[in-house]
């Protein structure tokens, strides 16, 4: 298994992933997400896990990361977690830990580059809410810490709630 960054290379194989794993859900946002990527310096941050399920297979998108500039719902500048995604086949064996670190280094990297902590905020649904949660400790070792956290009542278009977040993370 391999982490690296999004390229625009890789837009179909999201797309065609983000409608395998959402499409009966009806969550998929497609182009729209990718654009706002696109606008939002989100090449700096997004990465994509690409593997083979065996040696005679060729290597196939196994999950992704979209994270792009924007601002908390304060107004202070951000780097916002717009999906994580892992393949149905390939879920529950870390992959989406392996996402978030990745983008991590690359906020650290950011976060040294301008002196300053970078703000990483998103909403997330419970699934996303347990792996954030499972990795507490992790997040602290690298040092990430949750200085907001609030719940979103009908966040998502069917009704469901959203638990927004917002870590700060530090330059080592």
């Amino acid at each position: 298994i391999r982490s690296g960054s999004l390229t625009s290379g890789d837009f179909r194989r999201v797309l065609d992933l983000e409608k395998d794993i959402y499409e009966e859900s009806g969550l998929v946002r497609g182009r729209e997400m990718l654009n706002e990527m696109r606008g939002n310096n989100g090449l700096a941050y997004s990465v994509v896990l690409s593997g083979r399920r065996d040696t005679h297979k060729p290597q196939e998108l196994l999950g992704y990361l979209i994270a792009y500039e924007d601002e908390t719902d304060e107004g202070h500048p951000s780097v916002y977690l717009e999906d994580i995604a892992i393949g149905k086949d390939f879920q529950g064996h870390g992959l989406g830990w392996q996402l978030v670190q990745e983008t991590i280094i690359r906020l650290k990297a950011k976060a040294m580059e301008q002196k300053k902590p970078v703000l990483f905020d998103m909403h997330l649904r419970p699934d996303s809410q347990r792996l954030f949660e499972k990795h507490q400790d992790d997040l602290a070792e690298m040092d990430v810490s949750l200085i907001e956290s609030a719940l979103v009542p009908n966040y998502y278009d069917e009704g469901e709630d959203g638990l927004y977040c917002v870590y700060e993370v530090k330059g080592e």
